[in-house]
This record gives C-alpha cells, sequence and structure tokens, in this order.
C-alpha cells in the first residue's frame, strides 16, 4: 500500500476525475505517462490509501483499488485508532511538503520546480543558494499541522517534495539530490531535525528512563503544530501514542507516565488558549508549545487517578486501572487527585523600572559569601517567603493570560537542595521549587461546582543560587523585603524556608 498524508493516486484517473474531493481531480489532471515514467513505480501497488484534509468517510472501490475519506462517518473513531497502522504497513508514504494547501501540487510534476537564478559578475557565475531540504521541511505548511505529525513519524519510508527538490528519507538513510546521510550519523545541524520525522533511536533502549526522555521530545515536538479543529488534538496523536505502548512508554491523554504518574511538570514560554474537552494538567489541554524539564527524578506529591469527586485506585494512575485504547483515548479518567504540600499565593502583574531590570545579589551563606546576575522582565510573578525578613519574586510561567492581582494555590511538585540526585540528604536549604499553578473552577460537568481545580501555570522559583553557577544570570527572580524593597544583600537561613514551614498537606483534584 502507498500512502499520501494529502492526496494520491490511483490506477484509474477516469474515477479520480469524477470524484467530490478536489484534490482526487487535482491528481487527475496529471498525465499517467509522467507518473509512470518519471515519477514513481507505485502505481503497481495493491492499495493506495488518499487522506484528504476534509472530513472522515472510507469509501472504497474495488475497481480502482482506492481507499479514500471524505465525510464524516460514525466510525470515524475506529478508522482513526488504525491511522497509525495504515501509515506504519505502508510501503511508501509521498509528502507534499511545498505550497499552502494541497491544490499547490508536486513541484517537478504537475507545476515547475523553483529555479536558481544567476548572476554573472565580472564573468563569475553567482547562483541563488537554496534552503536545505530539511530546513524546507521544516517551515513548511506540512510540519506545522498535527495530523501529518503521526504519518512522518510512522511512515517507513517517505518522499517528500519540496519547492527546491525531492528527498527520500526512510528509518535508515536520508537521501537528498545533493548528499547521501546514514541516519546514524546524523549528527549535527540543519540534518539533526530529520529526527522530528524518524523513530528516536533511544525508544529501544534498555532503561525506561531513556526512552521517557525521547517520548517527551516526541510530545513537546506535537505541541507546537496546529489544529484546524481542537477536538482532534488526541485523536491526531494517537497512532504514535499507541506506537510508544510497543516501547514500553505509556500515556493518559497525551500525557507520558513515568514510574506510575504522568508527568506534569511541563511549562508554556507565553500564554496561550485552553482547549475545551481535554484535561487542563495534560499538555493537549492547552494550544501552543511546551517545555518539559527532563529530569525525573525525586517528587514531592502524591497522584492518582478519579473523577471529579473520589480516586479510582490510590497511586496508581496508569496500567492497574484500565488498559489499550481505553485508558489511551477518551474514556480514560480526566480528573488527578494530587496530594502534597500547597501554598497559597498572590500572582501580581510588577512593571520593572530601567534600573531594576538588571541587578546584583550578594547572598550570605555558611559557606561564604558570593555574587549573583539579575536580569527582570514585565510580567506575572509569585512571592514566596524565606524568611519574615525576606521573600523571593519569581516569574509564573501561566498557560493563560492573567490580568492584574489575583490569588491561586501552588502545589509543590518537587525541590532541590546541594544534591538534585539525592534531595534532602546534604544541605537541607533548599535552593529551586517547583509549583504547579491552580485556580477553582466555578462548577464541574454537573454544574454544581464542588470545588476542583484546573491548572493555569507552572512556576519555577530559585530561592538560594547555586555557588559554582555565580556567573550565570537569574532570570526573573529577585528577593525583597517584608515591605517590598529590592534587596541587595540576602542571608539565607538554613533549614526549611517559611513558606514549607506555613504550607498545607492536602490533596486537590485538578480536571
Amino acid at each position: 500500500m502507498s500512502t499520501d498524508p494529502y492526496l494520491w493516486v490511483s490506477d484509474s484517473h477516469e474515477e479520480l476525475k469524477s470524484s467530490s474531493c478536489p484534490i482526487c481531480r487535482l491528481f487527475a489532471n496529471i498525465k499517467p505517462p509522467s507518473l509512470d515514467g518519471k515519477f514513481c513505480p507505485l502505481l503497481s501497488q495493491r492499495a493506495c490509501w488518499i487522506q484528504c484534509r476534509s472530513r472522515w468517510k472510507p469509501d472504497v472501490s474495488q475497481s480502482s483499488k482506492l481507499i479514500h475519506f471524505g465525510d464524516a462517518s460514525t466510525d470515524k473513531h475506529y478508522q482513526i485508532s488504525q491511522m497509525g497502522n495504515i501509515y506504519a504497513n505502508s510501503e511508501i508514504t509521498i509528502i507534499a511538503a511545498a505550497g499552502k494547501d494541497a491544490a499547490y501540487g508536486l513541484p517537478g510534476i504537475s507545476r515547475p520546480r523553483k529555479q536558481q537564478s544567476e548572476e554573472v559578475i565580472n564573468g563569475i557565475s553567482f547562483l541563488e543558494g537554496f534552503p536545505h531540504p530539511v530546513h524546507a521541511v521544516k517551515e513548511s505548511m506540512w510540519a506545522r499541522r498535527g495530523w501529518t505529525y503521526q504519518e512522518g513519524y510512522l511512515s517507513p519510508r517517505r518522499l517528500i517534495f519540496t519547492d527546491f527538490g525531492v528527498w527520500y528519507l526512510c528509518d535508515k538513510i536520508c537521501l537528498a539530490e545533493h548528499e547521501k546521510v546514514p541516519i546514524m550519523k546524523i549528527s549535527s545541524l540543519p540534518t539533526i531535525e530529520i529526527r522530528t520525522f524518524t523513530p528516536h533511536p533511544d525508544l529501544n533502549d534498555y532503561y525506561s528512563t531513556t526512552r521517557t526522555r525521547a517520548a517527551i521530545d516526541m510530545i513537546v515536538e506535537y505541541s507546537r503544530r496546529e489544529l484546524r479543529y481542537s477536538s482532534d488534538a488526541l485523536d491526531a496523536m494517537l497512532g504514535v501514542l499507541l506506537f510508544l505502548e510497543t516501547k514500553g512508554v505509556y500515556s493518559i491523554w497525551g500525557t507520558i507516565i513515568y514510574e506510575d504518574r504522568p508527568i506534569i511538570n511541563w511549562q508554556h514560554k507565553y500564554p496561550t488558549k485552553r482547549r475545551s474537552g481535554f484535561p487542563s494538567w495534560s499538555p493537549l489541554g492547552w494550544e501552543g508549545p511546551i517545555k518539559v524539564d527532563t529530569f525525573l527524578g525525586y517528587n514531592d506529591f502524591e497522584i492518582s487517578l478519579g473523577d471529579h469527586t473520589s480516586p479510582l485506585v490510590d497511586k496508581q494512575p496508569a496500567s492497574p486501572i484500565t488498559g489499550g485504547p481505553t485508558r489511551i483515548g477518551k474514556d480514560a479518567p480526566r480528573h488527578l487527585h494530587l496530594t502534597g504540600y500547597v501554598v497559597d499565593l498572590l500572582l501580581k502583574d510588577i512593571r520593572w523600572t530601567d534600573d531594576q531590570r538588571s541587578h546584583q545579589t550578594t547572598f550570605n551563606l555558611a559557606t561564604g559569601e558570593y555574587k549573583q546576575n539579575h536580569t527582570l522582565s514585565d510580567g506575572i510573578y509569585a512571592s514566596l517567603e524565606i524568611s519574615p525578613e525576606t521573600s523571593v519574586l519569581a516569574k509564573a510561567k501561566l498557560d493563560e493570560e492573567v490580568f492584574g492581582s489575583r490569588p491561586v494555590l501552588g502545589l509543590l511538585l518537587r525541590r532541590y537542595n546541594d544534591d538534585a540526585y539525592y534531595p534532602h540528604i546534604m544541605d537541607p536549604t533548599i535552593k529551586n521549587a517547583d509549583f504547579l499553578l491552580l485556580a477553582r473552577r466555578d462548577g464541574d460537568e454537573n454544574g454544581d461546582g464542588d470545588g476542583w481545580y484546573e491548572r493555569i501555570g507552572y512556576l519555577e522559583c530559585v530561592i538560594r543560587a547555586q555557588e559554582e553557577l555565580q556567573r550565570d544570570y537569574l532570570r526573573d527572580t529577585v528577593f525583597v523585603s517584608a515591605s517590598g524593597d529590592v534587596l541587595d544583600t540576602v542571608t539565607i537561613p538554613r533549614g526549611k524556608p517559611s513558606w514549607l514551614k506555613k504550607a498545607k498537606w492536602q490533596t486537590i483534584i485538578v480536571g
């Protein structure tokens, strides 16, 4: 079988000409001889798969050996759940990575390629340089669409058409018209970005931590892509998530699970928009690219899955509850019951003066004195009390816009001291603390509003900078006095900070 994320051709051009699909009609205008002689010998394939960018309906024609998706169908979910298998078991996927839509055609086949311009100066010819094919694909509309991620990733072989040339990519080698590069030898830009389109070798690693980090990279890549319909956020990734399960990496609502807990320590660089129908703790619940801390060590909270009132199984959110598509799909439990240290926080919109944007703090520690530089930008900050005399202000990474001051809850996800790999064994003074920022939801699905929360952001708070990193800058973090004045000199007491002494150990339900 041959597949194409936009369009493909059957051996019956007459049926394509009469198709209701404009993409199929476009290919009907391509003369068969040019295809047979110049393009591809795949017309002898037993079946061809055409996926259009419209809605879904299987339409199988025995005479043309054509499988076509067009309008909506009652078994849409079943068909979507098979998309990963379809691409993974195809012979080759033809990718149209040029133009804004399928009507643009294939450069060199249905439309001319872009030609290099030439300029002769003093008898010397200068040719226009074209972008590397990887960059051309990475910047294409095809590479920005959510649905095309699993198409490119799961296909064993890809023939990619750009305005500047044709590019063949399989899981072993990359062939462009000007180079031949074995996949395992790709180690520098720009070809390292080919990893976006091929299975990560670390998914075959013996250690689950390594496989998990590779899976996280895939979720991060998918998060930067766009969807016309927000409701497709899980369906468009389902094939990849099922593929990850074959590698021993599981997920729920598109969130990777590590050691029986979803990885929820991700953040947005800039505020974005909420996707309805998905949990707020899942990256699928929001538009826009995310960043994930790949340190998978100590966590300060307990977790279980459940509904908006009670957990299903204590502290075991993954495999013990359900299996297969039930867990991975939209029937999975959508509420997290998080038990940990909870602090009350007040988000403030702070605008710094020009002389405050660059600041230097002197730290007085038991080990001595050192200086740390700070750079500050305007935005929403949260304050944590280190001692009765000193607090630290840290900029929040919000998932959505917050205007003015707003009280929120901060659930402590983890904390670091001198040795992040062996927490609380050496110096008990906490250096860094990460919080999930939560806001109370006004009501639940039933409209009775029983007090569960939604995620609105993430807070990384540097409470005590590391001495060995004193030449680095602390970005968007500064220490202030009880009256709110920025401090030039800070004394950090050993032991628990004031905010942790005042924190409550409680369970918060997050949907």
